[in-house]
């Protein structure tokens, strides 16, 4: 099985909703999947504890039964990139600690997902965004893009950034991220495909988003699913 890191362009393009549903197609495929959001900002307090929404949502979809401080060891309550939300909260992340915590995670689960805060190079910590987390994890690597004008320029430059790295992009999910409409939608798949080295493994509707659970749906994370595993 593959354990992988699922990066995006940016922040607010749907890696969530992504990692969800493929922790929930594994999970009704009998595959022992793990999940690890590292590091989570923007973590809400209730009772004392800072309750981190990405990480709870992985947790449910993936219904691996790992304890939160496994599944997200870094929480805090500021809105900002890592780095910033961990100074204002006069802690420090640790790049090594970082990095340890998600192998921990990969040897004990058959397939792993590990969703990174925010894009491609975002500070998770000091020296470490999701890029050097996948190249010192050795962990493949799936691009969520938004599907909307400008998602071109975004992927290539995440591409030739992956590229330079020495990390492996299984490839690109574009990902309509709400229902406006956007006529670069109808050129972007295309482009996409003509200029990227990556194939683009799923195109997801605004519709794909399941409901209640707030993931992408089964049918649209098995079609994901069986592409990464076909690589």
């Amino acid at each position: 099985m593959k354990s992988l890191l699922i990066a995006g362009t940016g922040t607010g393009v749907g890696k969530t909703a992504v990692a969800c549903g493929l922790a929930n197609s594994a999970r009704l495929r009998l595959m022992a999947v793990g999940v690890c959001k590292p590091v989570e900002s923007g973590c809400r307090e209730m009772d004392g504890q800072l309750i981190p929404e990405d990480a709870c949502k992985l947790l449910r979809a993936s219904q691996s039964g790992q304890p939160m401080d496994e599944a997200c060891p870094w929480r805090f309550a500021a809105p900002l990139a890592p780095t910033v939300a961990a100074r204002i909260a006069g802690a420090t992340v640790d790049a090594d600690a970082v990095v340890q915590s998600v192998l921990q995670v990969v040897e004990k689960f058959s397939m792993t997902i590990v969703e990174p805060a925010g894009g491609l190079l975002s500070p998770l910590a000091e020296g470490l965004d999701s890029l050097e987390l996948a190249v010192r994890a050795k962990l493949p690597m799936v691009l969520v893009a938004p599907d909307r004008l400008g998602v071109i320029n975004q992927v290539l430059l995440c591409e030739r950034a992956i590229e330079t790295a020495g990390a492996e992009l299984l490839g690109i999910v574009l990902n309509r991220v709400d229902g406006r409409y956007d006529p670069a939608i109808e050129f972007n798949e295309a482009e996409i495909q003509r200029l990227a080295k990556a194939p683009i493994l799923s195109s997801i509707s605004f519709q794909d988003i399941a409901e209640p659970a707030p993931w992408i749906s089964l049918e649209s994370a098995d079609r994901l699913l069986d592409a990464i595993l076909s690589k």
